[in-house]
């Protein structure tokens, strides 16, 4: 059982290799550049404790990239599954944001991304948060300015199933609960004002999209803050084409500790940027609905839900990322025990440049 889980982890990740490129070798060079990465700094190779337990990591993954074209050998070591996650991440990572810009990638195919390379698109995506009698926010999902509506507020694309929970939840009868945007959740501990919404919302009747309303009037630097356009075509080729999503990546890891070794450690929530490829286009049974998707390999977790898909071509809106076609749960050993394992086949969008014309699209910003 478990070999088949390793060999469809292993088909994944070939998918996130270069075309041209041998699997292995690709494998352990990128291995190899992040562990340097690690160690460069510190006097004749000695690794600071504070980096031990991510050089272990790469350590382990660098052994499993030795058996990663058998994967019998390796669904024999017990963190196998865990090394290939950590694989994962080097070659799609989901790059913490500060101010709107990342650090410099140190491996990999993404080492030639300038810092600031989505600065300041960045500043227009937003976390959604939940405030009941004035509690601490709860993260929701991740939404994007992207125009303004007649009454001049700005406009905010999300997810359909991320209004609906907040709904569920009692919004906005219950004058209690304030639903808002907060554009500054660069830290755990501490995120930006959160600006509350106005109470009401469009639902698309087939997508998985959903338009909110942010007055500006209390909005501090909103003459500043940018909407981001919708590409009115799809990616030049489409399949292959280089993208980012911007979001919010988080879960619940009480229930799921399994992310946390794909390096993200704690810090869930915060505002990231992932860049990976688009995949394909498809139709697929989303909600109930049989709709057109694109299918992308960045990085997200269940937080992300609602995040902007830019054409790093173009630094066009291509797609809103909904959520992803899971596997079965796994229990996988580890070297700080059992998790449970909550792994995807792929992710899915909705193709913005669709939607061009459709009537709950007409107030946002296209090319």
């Amino acid at each position: 059982m478990i070999t088949g889980v390793i060999q469809t982890q292993i088909k994944r990740l070939r998918t996130l290799i270069p075309p041209g490129e041998e699997f292995r070798k690709y494998v352990a060079h990128t291995i190899d550049e992040q562990i340097a990465s690690v160690t460069s700094n510190a006097q004749m190779g000695i690794v600071a404790p504070s980096v031990l337990s991510k050089t272990q990591l790469l350590a382990s993954a660098r052994m499993a990239a030795e058996m990663i074209e058998t994967p019998d050998m390796l669904a024999a070591k017990p963190e196998g599954i865990v090394d290939l996650g950590v694989i994962e991440w080097l070659l799609r990572p989901a790059l913490p944001l500060k101010d709107d810009i990342f650090d410099p990638v140190e491996s990999g195919m993404w080492n030639q991304l300038k810092t600031d390379a989505i600065r300041p698109l960045s500043s227009a995506v937003c976390r959604l948060d939940i405030s009941i009698n004035e509690s601490n926010p709860i993260h929701v999902g991740t939404g994007f300015v992207a125009g303004k509506d007649s009454k001049k507020r700005f406009v905010i694309v999300t997810n359909a199933h991320v209004v609906e929970e907040v709904l569920r939840i009692g919004w906005p009868a219950n004058g209690h609960i304030v639903f808002g945007c907060d554009f500054c959740r660069f830290s755990v501990e501490a995120g930006g004002e959160l600006h509350a919404l106005a109470p009401e919302y469009e639902l698309h009747p087939t997508y998985d999209l959903a338009l909110l309303h942010l007055p500006n009037e209390h909005l501090q630097n909103c003459d500043v803050l940018n909407s981001l356009t919708i590409a009115s075509h799809s990616p030049e080729q489409v399949i292959g084409s280089k993208i980012g999503v911007i979001g919010h990546p988080a879960f619940d890891s009480r229930l799921d500790p399994f992310p946390k070794f794909f390096g993200f450690g704690n810090e869930f929530g915060i505002k990231r940027f992932s860049p990976g490829f688009v995949q394909a286009l498809d139709k697929r049974i989303w909600r109930g609905n049989a709709v057109e998707i694109f299918l992308h390999d960045a990085t997200t977790l269940s937080g992300s839900s609602g995040s902007c898909i830019l054409d790093l071509e173009t630094k066009t809106v291509v797609g809103v990322h909904f959520g992803g076609w899971p596997l079965h749960k796994r229990i996988l050993g580890t070297p700080n025990g059992d998790v449970l394992a909550q792994l995807f086949e792929t992710n899915g969008a909705v193709p913005m440049w669709r939607l061009r014309n459709d009537p709950l699209c007409s107030n946002l910003s296209f090319v």
